[in-house]
């Protein structure tokens, strides 16, 4: 028995083999070798000892923007101190450089390092309204240039090449930036006009940025290269020309202008891309039945149907408890500030009126000393509809007095410095703001019932 122990423990113990544990990834090929180790032949576009790290291919090698191109970043740490260094060629004068905020709308803190008329504005908002430092120096297009931007606290400062410093500081007690939003490189795609109020501009970066240098850390303008980069879109090397990807919509044509493009657009197109129907109700925007309105090439108007509301009334009322509220003169509803409305509005509104007095609607604010504001209201059986630029007030009136207690259908629309009153469908009554201003600033909510 002793002796068939002993020969069972002299038979050679069978080797380990590691790739039974299959240490290669994504598909890759694992060949055992002496002393239960391994090599991986990974498979195409992946690198590492297990194949684990995908080989992305630099498509550029300094980037290029062409007014629609952007790339997305992580939000920037810049809590107490920011500093961020930029080389750069544009090929305009107007163009956004860089954006992060603390909420995706515009409202609170905020900070964009933009072109505006061919100077560096470096601008950021701690809570007390923006400091906006700008270079003294204008850029020369087609020519590198180093900008270089710092925060501490309230302070900042701008440098634009060899020229001096400019220096700003916040007013206000606070000295924390506070961002939560991702941060974009060469344009912002959003809908809020708030953004581009913030920035200074509203158009893309167009040209190449050879450098950009957040805190310590040189970041590389390409997806998946570099861990603060989560996106790209549209960003080529800066040796090709931009009509060669095709930058102009709607089947239009690019027509290279040196280092610049211009978009021939097909017929019902406009704007630098083609990208703006002459006519928006041509897209159909409004759903369920409704009637679109356009006002110009920009901006329109959904009339929804009865139990549905929203832009292009694709809201549907469901609570059917409240349908038609009823006021005191006292009571009111708060609406979220109106958007969109700096260069056309309209609002229509029925009503039947109890007392030939009242406010039916009304948004406004004071900014800088001036009133800018628009009401609805009865006086003495009248309607008025009073709208104000930061100048004079404008005052429209009905020419026949409001009929109590029957129901009526009251228009007002504004499109630069002019005014439109309707009721019914009486004649129409025009107005004309005799201030240079031509932008209705409502920041402020809408009132309908009363002011509280």
């Amino acid at each position: 028995m002793e002796e068939e122990l002993k020969k069972e423990d002299s038979r050679p113990t069978k080797e380990f083999r590691a790739c039974s544990s299959a240490p290669c990834f994504h598909l890759s090929t694992c060949i055992d070798l002496p002393g239960a180790t391994f090599t991986c032949i990974c498979s195409e576009n992946y690198t590492g000892p297990s194949c684990e790290t995908e080989i992305v291919l630099k498509q550029y090698e300094t980037p290029s923007f062409s007014g629609r191109s952007y790339a997305i970043l992580k939000t920037i740490e810049a809590y107490n101190k920011l500093i961020i260094e930029m080389e750069l060629k544009s090929y305009a004068y107007d163009g956004i450089l860089l954006y992060n905020a603390e909420n995706e709308d515009g409202t609170g803190d905020f900070v964009s390092l933009s072109l505006v008329n061919g100077f560096v504005e470096f601008k950021y908002n701690l809570g007390h309204g923006p400091v906006i430092m700008r270079s003294l120096d204008k850029i020369e297009l087609g020519k590198f240039h180093r900008i270089a931007v710092k925060r501490y606290n309230r302070d900042g400062l701008l440098k634009l090449d060899d020229a001096d410093d400019v220096a700003a500081q916040a007013s206000g007690s606070t000295k924390a930036l506070d961002l939560k939003t991702d941060t974009f490189i060469g344009y912002v795609p959003t809908n809020y006009t708030r953004v581009f109020e913030n920035m200074g501009t509203d158009k893309g970066f167009e040209g190449c940025i050879k450098k950009l240098k957040i805190g310590r850390e040189e970041i590389e303008l390409h997806a998946f290269r570099h861990e603060m980069v989560l996106e790209t879109k549209d960003i080529h090397d800066c040796s090709q020309h931009a009509c060669d990807h095709s930058p102009c919509l709607n089947q239009a044509k690019c027509v290279p202008m040196d280092d610049l493009f211009r978009c021939e657009c097909a017929p019902q197109f406009s704007g630098k891309f083609c990208d703006k129907l002459d006519d928006p109700c041509m897209s159909n925007p409004c759903a369920f039945g409704a009637i679109c309105k356009a006002f110009d090439q920009e901006s329109y108007a959904c009339q929804c149907q009865p139990g549905r509301a929203g832009k292009r009334c694709e809201i549907e009322y469901k609570n059917d408890k409240v349908v038609i509220p009823e006021f005191n003169g006292r009571s009111f509803i708060r609406f979220p500030p109106m958007e969109g409305i700096e260069k056309t509005f309209s609002i229509e509104v029925s009503f039947m009126p109890k007392a030939p007095n009242g406010l039916i609607l009304y948004s406004g604010q004071m900014k800088n000393g001036l009133s800018n504001f628009i009401s609805l209201n009865l006086a003495h059986g009248y309607l008025q509809f009073r709208f104000s630029l930061g100048g004079g007030t404008v005052d429209l009136m009905t020419l026949d007095p409001i009929v109590i207690r029957k129901w009526h259908k009251a228009r007002i629309s504004g499109k630069g410095k002019e005014g439109i009153l309707q009721v019914d469908n009486s004649t129409i009554v025009f107005g004309y703001s005799d201030t240079p201003i031509r932008d209705f600033v409502l920041d402020s909510p809408l009132y309908v019932g009363s002011f509280p």
